[in-house]
């Protein structure tokens, strides 16, 4: 849902106007590959790479992620195939973002479950930072060679990597614990809950700004912008954040598609 969410809205703010077809198929194929990716950095491509933090963070969820690894790299598999088909009925070149994708999985949160080798996600700032690229990367080049106007794709791209990378960094909080005890560095781990929300809400901010400035204005945008942001936001006193942060972008997304 929340891949579906963002790749329509940014339909949306580039001021592009696809047809129908074009559209459910970029929506898709960000939302297979997203998928592809989520499955395959829980599941692990090798089951030495399974993160003690993420066992910490969430046990039920992890031990029935043990239980089903396999069916889990099947279903990964088999979304890497439908994406493969979805990038070719829109563009060949698209086909690169799946070994891309792959290896973005691996190197951003893989490594051995008995070292302590920093990885990207370990970094401060980088692990939050990281995924509004990759979603902004993702819908970027899906766009590109969907839209038939580009003209403010840019401006929906740097929009959705701020609103993405506040998304993650609310997202961290559900984890600090695990986060301290396995070495990942995120504003939540290193300086609070207060202050994680505070960097979130400056980075709202920005994506904000950037659609008022310079993005199409309409009644769907200004749904999503305004959505995301307050919504965001409205969930940071949860005692649980991942799941309505998640849930809240394809709702909105849903409702802003039906506005605009």
């Amino acid at each position: 849902m929340y891949a579906a969410g963002v790749t329509a809205v940014a339909i949306f703010l580039s001021g592009a106007s696809p047809s129908a077809s074009s559209s459910l198929l970029a929506i898709a194929l960000v939302t297979s590959i997203a998928w592809m990716a989520h499955v395959l950095d829980r599941a692990k491509v090798l089951r030495r790479w399974r993160d003690p933090a993420d066992r910490m963070a969430d046990p039920q969820r992890e031990a029935w992620v043990d239980r089903h690894r396999l069916k889990l790299l099947v279903l990964a598999a088999v979304l890497c195939v439908v994406a493969f088909l979805l990038a070719l009925a829109i563009n060949a070149w698209l086909e690169l973002l799946l070994p891309a994708g792959i290896a973005a999985v691996i190197v951003y949160g893989s490594r051995r479950s008995d070292s302590r080798r920093t990885r990207p996600k370990d970094v401060l700032l980088a692990k939050n930072l990281l995924t509004g690229l990759a979603y902004a990367t993702l819908v970027g080049a899906v766009l590109w060679a969907a839209l038939p106007d580009r003209g403010g794709l840019w401006i929906a791209v740097g929009v959705v990597a701020l609103l993405v990378s506040a998304d993650a960094m609310l997202s961290d909080i559900d984890d600090r614990p695990s986060d301290a005890r396995f070495g990942t560095t995120t504003v939540a781990v290193l300086a609070g809950r207060r202050w994680a929300t505070l960097v979130s809400a400056l980075l709202y901010a920005g994506g904000f700004a950037l659609w008022l400035l310079l993005g199409e204005w309409g009644a769907g945008s200004a749904l999503f912008v305004l959505g995301m942001t307050f919504s965001g936001l409205a969930t940071s006193p949860l005692r649980r954040l991942r799941t309505p942060i998640d849930l809240r972008a394809g709702l909105i997304g849903l409702a802003a598609l039906l506005v605009g």
